[in-house]
């Protein structure tokens, strides 16, 4: 349902409908958790982790659910999409992992439009998925966010105490997203055979994920820029980190504005720019690309434009492998075994049972971060493939777009990665 990659893929109209009765029948059940056997019988695990997200745009909807179609031969699409909105959680698939430790995917049917233009009953919607999942899960089950329910949800706050009621825990996924995109910059310099601290990264947008991003990597890379359209909240951020007892990084910040030229310069200065923006438009075109640009969009929707060259890349953000994962359906989040760092952060606060490893409310806590980093490393979860859309993109291409680029005046020299092509 949250498509990020292009694969073409439909549900079955009857398969679909039968499965959507059962959800039916189980959310109107006035009991709050199922028998274990019985969830087991319906849904094939019992679940010790749930995964809520929801439609990236319409069409995801009628894709995933065919049979809504004739839902908008009688209305307009925005009065389609309300009353859409409106149906209670669906089960979109079922994650099963080397571990045994399980989990599904639950829906909503709102697309991040309504859910950011409709605050005050975003929040009833979001209790009715917690609701759903505590009648098909374990008890104290993990219940991560995907997409936009983190940004309208207070980063999952607003969730926290509805879930103790039913026996849940409500984790946000901005610690295993942090995760993902410090070892995408990390395996980044390692193709090019750079030292990590002489890496220059861009950062666009400083919002929470882009100030975790900034802390996470400062002091760790040669050069750091921070890119808003906010002046005062990107102060904030550079005088927070420049306050750091250590200042091993060169930080400069940026306050961005619609000419292009100034977005070229600032991708033409860096080995990677990062997009951490939550926004509803297109903020980086094709053309505003130049060449050596490698770009990690971790924005939903997407920020920019994908164009699949050798001498510009934008790779999707954040995914993560869990190494032997079977997921049953392409919702989008993931191909194959990988999946975004949310989700893996979903699984390995499951696979932890909270030992270790804390959920995430709020702020990223950054010793959390580094244990959570150090877990995922000792659990088969690793940086995931490089993608665009679903296109896999290899290291000779990530090292011919990188090799010789100057970033202030310093080139990167590479080596070219063992037993691979290097692309003319």
């Amino acid at each position: 349902m949250v498509q990020v990659y292009r694969k073409h893929w439909h549900k079955e109209s009857f398969k679909t409908s039968l499965g959507y009765l059962r959800d039916l029948i189980v959310y109107f059940l006035p009991i709050p958790r199922l028998p274990l056997w019985v969830i087991k019988l319906l849904y094939g695990v019992i679940p010790e982790f749930i995964f809520f997200v929801h439609p990236r745009r319409s069409e995801d909807i009628f894709r995933g659910f065919p049979t809504l179609s004739i839902v908008r031969k009688f209305f307009d699409k925005q009065t389609t999409l309300n009353l859409i909105s409106k149906l209670p959680p669906i089960v979109i698939g079922v994650v099963k992992t080397p571990t045994d430790v399980n989990g599904l995917v639950i829906s909503s049917f709102s697309v991040p439009a309504i859910l950011a233009n409709e605050r005050r009953t975003t929040l009833k919607e979001a209790f009715r998925g917690l609701a759903f999942a505590s009648k098909i899960s374990k008890r104290f089950a993990i219940v991560g966010l995907g997409g936009w329910w983190p940004a309208v949800t207070r980063r999952g706050i607003g969730l926290k105490d509805y879930a103790k009621k039913r026996n849940l825990v409500v984790t946000n996924g901005h610690c295993g997203t942090l995760v993902s995109l410090f070892l995408m910059i990390k395996e980044i310099s390692e193709i090019a055979s750079y030292k990590l601290e002489d890496m220059s990264v861009s950062i666009l947008g400083v919002g929470k994920m882009g100030a975790n991003l900034a802390r996470a990597i400062y002091n760790k890379i040669g050069r750091l820029i921070l890119i808003d359209v906010n002046a005062a909240k990107l102060s904030k951020v550079t005088e927070e980190l420049r306050g750091n007892k250590y200042n091993h990084t060169v930080l400069q910040e940026i306050v961005s504005d619609k000419d292009p030229g100034v977005m070229k310069n600032i991708l033409g200065s860096c080995h990677v720019l990062v997009c951490t923006t939550t926004n509803l438009r297109r903020l980086i075109i094709p053309e505003d690309i130049p060449p050596g640009s490698i770009i990690i969009d971790d924005a939903r929707p997407e920020a920019v434009s994908r164009h699949i060259s050798t001498d510009k890349i934008v790779l999707e953000g954040g995914l993560m492998k869990i190494v032997g994962v079977s997921i049953d359906y392409d919702f989008g989040f993931g191909y194959g075994d990988n999946v975004f760092g949310c989700l893996a952060e979903t699984y390995a606060l499951a696979l932890d049972k909270l030992r270790t490893l804390r959920p995430t409310l709020g702020d990223v806590d950054i010793n959390n971060y580094e244990e959570m980093k150090k877990f995922c490393l000792r659990n088969n979860l690793v940086c995931g493939d490089f993608k665009t859309l679903e296109v896999t993109i290899h290291k000779a291409q990530l090292y011919a777009c990188l090799k010789n680029k100057s970033t202030n005046g310093v080139f990167l020299k590479a080596k070219q990665p063992h037993g691979q092509q290097v692309l003319s």
